[in-house]
């Protein structure tokens, strides 16, 4: 994952704190310890996130419904439609123990708000 710049992270600070300006002089903080904190929190948030959408089975891979995209262990992209397939390659697969851990990219059954 990208660093994010010190732009970026006043630009969100600025969003979720009202009135956060960071042309302002905090006493109780400076921008350095806010922007690490901000830093800290995101990394916990996308690792916890992450792992909540991984998935570590064959099993688990199988029980996805239909639609659903992966990323796999190695980085192939693969799509759950009457099988496994990969974009470019016109063959079905089988889905192999070397797939897990694989990253849940996609589900048809998400509500509409957590679709990226």
């Amino acid at each position: 994952m990208s660093e994010l710049s010190d732009e970026q992270v006043d630009a969100e600070l600025s969003t979720a704190i009202y009135g956060y300006d960071p042309r302002d002089k905090y006493p109780e903080w400076s921008h350095a310890q806010m922007r690490d904190a901000y830093r800290a929190g995101r990394e916990d948030a996308l690792a916890e996130h992450r792992e909540l959408l991984t998935v570590r089975s064959v099993e688990e891979l199988d029980a996805l419904p239909e639609g659903s995209v992966v990323k796999d262990s190695v980085g192939v992209i693969w799509e759950k439609d009457c099988g496994w397939w990969t974009p470019g390659i016109d063959m079905e697969r089988v889905v192999e123990p070397d797939w897990v851990p694989a990253l849940v990219l996609y589900r048809p059954d998400w509500p509409l708000e957590e679709r990226a």
